[in-house]
């Protein structure tokens, strides 16, 4: 997004600056409340209680603010807006796809961590923990209503984008128009399997509608930003040392995500023998 869009995506961030600058200390917030929940689960369940609702309202904002960023630069005609507003809190309130985006997001969120926790429970159970079969249906089946509310909003989201646009996924452009049948249908299907208590397919079923999905979002980007700005204008300058140093990171990062979850592991096993 920075290295592509970045004369696009901070345009946008500067127009709702204040709002923007926001997420970081509303991240942070959310993070400590969510240390709160689990530290205080059992010994004090109103603060449990209200520290989860304080990062899921936190977080709801973030997505909220994001949302509207996302969308704003790839509408440079509003931007215009900044001069009867300067003081860095306009929002794409009026884009009709604003809603159905942000809802699509949320609800997103809720199967995926349904999914996740089939997956969680799958691992528990062939360590030989007990009802791990149903809670693993369980979530499976969070997903699998969850991806169909997603399928309406998906409806949704699709209409409301320009109708120009919404032709080009309607067949007179074949890629887009397939790529995003190949969504809609891997979707359908990881509903399918879910409902099965299939969780391998639904995982696969689940990746394949996100390579879809965000092929399609990208799709939907380039018709926004047709005749203002193309990726093969940009020109390639290779810089070599700053990618050493990404790789660098990156590596050093998942070495220690990879011992954090070592650890994590090793104290589950340790409190269950």
């Amino acid at each position: 997004m920075q290295v592509i869009y970045g004369h696009l995506f901070y345009t946008s961030s500067v127009l709702m600056a204040v709002y923007w600058i926001l997420v970081i200390p509303m991240l942070i917030i959310a993070y400590y409340a969510a240390y709160i929940h689990v530290r205080k689960y059992t010994s004090s369940v109103m603060l449990s209680k209200a520290a989860i609702l304080i990062t899921s309202l936190l977080l709801l904002y973030i997505l909220f603010i994001y949302v509207n960023n996302m969308t704003l630069m790839v509408q440079p005609g509003k931007w215009t807006a900044y001069f009867e507003n300067r003081g860095g809190t306009i929002l794409n309130i009026s884009d009709p796809t604003l809603i159905p985006r942000y809802l699509h997001f949320v609800v997103a969120s809720i199967a995926v961590a349904g999914l996740f926790i089939a997956v969680v429970w799958t691992m528990r159970g062939k360590r030989g923990v007990e009802g791990s079969d149903s809670k693993v249906s369980s979530a499976l089946h969070i997903f699998g209503y969850a991806t169909i509310v997603q399928v309406i909003l998906g409806f949704w989201f699709l209409i409301s984008v320009p109708p120009d646009y919404l032709l080009q996924f309607m067949g007179r452009n074949i890629f887009y128009s397939l790529v995003l049948l190949v969504g809609f249908a891997s979707g359908i299907g990881a509903i399918s399997t879910a409902f099965m208590s299939k969780l391998r397919p639904t995982v696969i079923m689940l990746l394949t509608t996100i390579i879809a999905m965000v092929l399609t979002r990208h799709n939907l980007r380039s018709l926004y930003l047709d005749n203002l700005f193309k990726l093969e204008s940009l020109e390639l300058r290779p810089q070599y040392d700053v990618l050493a140093l990404f790789l660098i990171i990156l590596i050093g990062g998942l070495v220690a995500v990879g011992y954090m979850i070592r650890q994590v592991r090793a104290a589950e096993e340790r409190r269950a023998g």
